[in-house]
């Protein structure tokens, strides 16, 4: 099983990761966690499109045209879910991942949204062509939903740098794409994160992974 956590820089995806991690340990499962791209090691091809893509020296790695960092982005993915993922679920019962393919459809989305007149139907469709290219989705994706401000405040603080204005304001979109992006698609799983502490989060979280658990748990029985 493929897990992805999703949301704002900040909202508590790595958090999120080590405790549903644990918790899926103690379960007696195999368990393998791929950290964001700002520390997963990746294969040559990887390492180059990385590279490529971190060029532009933004934090949301922006290229200032949206076909060229979803193209980017989509790459990038494919050659991790070739290179990491799947080795990764050949060898584990459950695999998480820090940002998965609605990471590339938000971002995108968000970037469509304020730049160009688009219909978000049709954006969102020519995303999701590009993310079946790319490879494997994840059977349970949680978007862990925080408010701007405070995602942006978290995030901050964990860096040590402050974001300018207009990075501030890209975020708003992102939200916002996300916002659309879980209109449309039911297998999303939007757990709020405001006001809550991390263990309350993470209850929700456990909620939707053991209720897949047990899915493919009876999908396994009525095969045998």
């Amino acid at each position: 099983m493929l897990v992805s956590l999703e949301g704002l820089p900040g909202s508590g995806k790595s958090t999120q990761g080590r405790l549903l991690e644990h918790r899926l340990r103690s379960k007696g499962l195999a368990v393998a966690y791929l950290p964001d791209l700002a520390t997963l090691d990746t294969d040559d091809v990887g390492t180059t499109l990385v590279e490529i893509f971190s060029s532009s020296d933004d934090p949301f790695l922006r290229h200032g045209d949206v076909v060229t960092e979803c193209l980017l982005a989509a790459a990038v993915r494919a050659d991790i879910v070739a290179t990491r993922i799947e080795p990764a679920l050949d060898r584990h019962d459950v695999v998480i991942e820090d940002r998965g393919v609605h990471t590339m459809f938000s971002y995108g989305l968000g970037s469509l949204i304020r730049q160009h007149a688009v219909d978000v139907d049709e954006a969102v469709s020519w995303l999701d062509g590009l993310g079946r290219l790319a490879g494997r989705r994840a059977d349970v994706v949680l978007w862990l939903s925080a408010p701007v401000s405070v995602a942006i405040a978290r995030a901050e603080a964990r860096d040590g740098r402050r974001w300018t204005g207009e990075q501030r304001a890209y975020l708003t979109f992102v939200d916002l794409a996300y916002q659309e992006l879980a209109a449309r698609d039911a297998g999303m799983v939007r757990v709020s994160t405001a006001g809550q502490a991390p263990e309350a989060v993470h209850a929700a979280v456990w909620k939707a992974v053991a209720a897949q658990l047990k899915r493919s748990a009876n999908a396994t029985s009525a095969r045998g």
